[in-house]
């Protein structure tokens, strides 16, 4: 079954994302978050933040009870990321972030899926 799209932000910043993918310094990453990270506004939080810091990509819940982020950006955003997945929203009780480098793909937008 294919996933439902919740909500989308464009990952376009000032027409330049293309530019900011290409450029050196880019990455992608999964991370997989586990504890109490589901109902607790984790994946809405983490939109917000992975936003701020220029980053597109995908959040989703996993039928495990985790929440997997797959995201593309400069090292230094997706560092920040990761290190605020370890703490997520005050409702979450995050137990553990496992990361995974993935090779960039040209993501253009930033979404919460199902």
């Amino acid at each position: 079954m294919g996933a439902q799209l919740l909500f989308v932000i464009p990952g376009t910043i000032g027409g330049m994302d293309h530019l900011c993918r290409m450029a050196p310094g880019t990455t992608a990453e999964m991370m997989r978050i586990t504890g109490r990270v589901q109902g607790v506004g984790y994946r809405a939080a983490t939109l917000r933040i992975a936003s701020g810091l220029g980053l597109v990509g995908r959040i989703r819940n996993l039928p495990d009870g985790s929440v997997e982020v797959v995201v593309e950006g400069t090292t230094e955003a997706v560092e920040q990321l990761a290190q605020w997945c370890a703490r997520g929203p005050v409702l979450a009780r995050v137990e553990r972030v496992e990361r995974r480098t993935l090779p960039p793909t040209g993501l253009t937008d930033l979404r919460i899926e199902r």
